[in-house]
């Protein structure tokens, strides 16, 4: 468990949420949610290339890719850290393993297993379509409420197509 403070209060979040803020969230709640990100990455480059080998480990199916993604993202992380450290100086240092919430989360993710089930909700219109699957077999969308909506768009569909059919067979 990671522990984060949010004003006043201490609150302990999985190592798993951490990294689903940082794939499906845009750069300005990111960084409302993680204020010590602002310092780190003042640029706001570094956030692009993590979220994105990161994006891009949610995208692949083979688990060797995927590991290689997301140990690219922990990479990316440290040469941020580091820069933001030591100036341009620090993008020549290599990256000592760190006990960072990031790096634990990606290092979590991967010991436990749960890289096979990194996914993408099917619903076009999810607002967080990264998710990490609680079953192991295929879970299409990422909640309750994106199947809901999937399955209301999908008779939404239906019944504009063939809405004319069921009113002259009566």
């Amino acid at each position: 468990m990671i522990v984060k403070t949010y004003g006043r209060h201490i609150v302990r979040v999985r190592p798993y949420y951490l990294l689903l803020d940082w794939v499906n969230l845009p750069d300005d709640q990111l960084l409302k949610r993680n204020p010590s990100l602002a310092k780190l990455m003042p640029k706001g480059t570094w956030l692009e290339e993590i979220r994105r080998s990161l994006q891009r480990a949610w995208d692949t199916e083979e688990v060797r890719d995927r590991e290689f993604y997301l140990f690219s993202a922990r990479w990316q992380y440290q040469q941020a850290r580091q820069v933001a450290e030591w100036g341009e100086f620090g993008m020549h240092l290599i990256p000592a393993a760190s006990n960072e919430a990031f790096h634990r989360a990606i290092f979590d993710l991967v010991e436990s297993g749960a890289v096979r089930k990194l996914s993408q909700c099917a619903y076009k219109d999810c607002g967080t379509p990264y998710f990490i699957r609680h079953r192991r077999k295929k879970q299409p969308y990422c909640s309750t409420r994106c199947h809901g909506d999937a399955l209301r768009e999908i008779k939404r569909q239906w019944w504009a197509k063939n809405r004319e059919k069921t009113h002259t067979a009566g």
